[in-house]
């Protein structure tokens, strides 16, 4: 459940569970601008209700991987799928270094508030993630990675429970918005 609801690189890397609200944000904040007279209330709504869940889970994701045990799995985990990428792929290592860049410097516009560099930091990391999930999939074709990472994400889950018992709610509330939205979104694109 929780692979289908949270991109890879959030999952595997827990520098990025900051930025996908931003990024869910301004991707719907743009559809809302782009088509202002067509949204509906309702619409409006549920994205505010999507987000909200969203970085409710967020929060209490960052909680989960603060454990100590989760923390280094996470980390080794993630040096693991990389190393899988690159050795599939030796090119990718630098689109990696390069995603670990735009995380970097997209923190530090958010501490300062640099809402341009943020934005352009946004379009960055959409472009780049896209071309590495590929090669993450690819990657986790590797029964061991694969149930390694399936292992830590189940971790993760239990310790998002322990913290919060409504977790398997809020995620299936998220999943349910989240359908609608894109829905509304691909409709909106036929128009």
């Amino acid at each position: 459940m929780f692979y289908e609801l949270i991109s890879e690189d959030i999952m595997f890397y827990k520098k990025i569970i900051k930025i996908l609200g931003l990024f869910t944000f301004a991707f719907f904040s743009l559809t809302f601008a782009q088509d202002d007279q067509n949204s509906n209330k309702e619409l409006k709504e549920e994205y505010i209700e999507y987000q909200l869940i969203s970085q409710k889970l967020m929060s209490i994701q960052q909680q989960a991987l603060s454990d100590s045990e989760i923390a280094k799995q996470s980390t080794t985990f993630g040096k693991k799928l990389d190393s899988a990428m690159v050795e599939e792929t030796p090119s990718i290592k630098q689109k990696l270094e390069k995603r670990d860049e735009i995380i970097d410097n997209f923190q530090e516009a958010q501490e300062n508030g640099n809402q341009d560099k943020i934005l352009k930091l946004q379009e960055d990391y959409k472009s780049i993630s896209g071309e590495l999930q590929v090669h993450q999939q690819n990657a986790l074709q590797d029964e061991n990675l694969r149930k390694e990472g399936e292992e830590l994400n189940e971790k993760v889950i239990q310790k998002m429970t322990d913290i919060e018992p409504d977790v398997p709610k809020l995620f299936s509330r998220l999943k349910v918005l989240g359908e609608k939205l894109k829905e509304e979104v691909k409709e909106d694109q036929l128009d």
